[in-house]
């Protein structure tokens, strides 16, 4: 009797990196915008005392509006919509999905801030940080190293989350207090006053309201 031998196929599938890692404008005819000598794309709406710095783009159907400037090698895409007095994205950071960026607010350093999250008012974020999903960061807070805010949560007054904190579900965090190393505040937790959570005694901690 003839052996028969089944061989098996392996199909590698690969998948397709988060696109904020890749080239975001790749595929688009990009033109010199005429306030800086940055890259814009075609579907791209600009208005107002905008600058594009000769490294930064923008591209897919982004809206800038009013006075803002986009520096180094930042770049703002998909739907984001960037608005003020005197918004700032600088550095390698990056704007896209459907987010907001409003007010005077800075982003800066690798920071990302997408899905549908706003940072508006004097927010300010730096380092790795992220804002996305649907969080609001606005006020004077701070997102700094790789501080996280996402889910419904929203950060506000003076507060800061740094260093691997994150803010998530519902929670809110406000006044001057003060994530980082590790803590993580979700649910629908309520923080305000000038609470410090980011000494040693509370690294890794977890604080959830339900």
């Amino acid at each position: 009797m003839r052996n028969c031998v089944l061989g098996l196929l392996f199909v590698l599938i690969a998948v397709p990196s988060v696109r904020a890692d890749e080239d975001p404008c790749a595929g688009e005819m990009m033109r010199h915008y005429e306030n800086g000598g940055g890259q814009i794309g075609p579907n791209v709406r600009i208005k107002g005392n905008v600058y594009i710095s000769s490294q930064a783009r923008v591209c897919d159907n982004a809206v800038i509006m009013g006075n803002v400037r986009i520096m180094d090698y930042a770049t703002v895409y998909d739907n984001a919509h960037v608005t003020g007095d005197q918004v700032v994205i600088t550095h390698n950071a990056r704007v896209y999905g459907s987010s907001v960026v409003e007010g005077t607010a800075v982003i800066a350093g690798n920071s990302r801030v997408h899905g549908y999250a706003r940072v508006t008012e004097s927010a300010f974020m730096q380092g790795h940080s992220q804002a996305y999903e649907n969080a609001w960061v606005h006020g004077n807070a701070k997102l700094e190293n790789s501080g996280q805010v996402f889910g419904n949560a929203e950060v506000f007054g003076d507060a800061g989350v740094s260093s691997n904190g994150k803010v998530y579900g519902e929670a809110k965090v406000g006044g001057r207090v003060k994530v980082g190393l590790h803590v993580q505040i979700r649910g629908r937790a309520i923080l305000t006053g000038g609470i410090n959570l980011s000494g040693n005694p509370v690294n890794d901690a977890i604080i959830e309201s339900f």
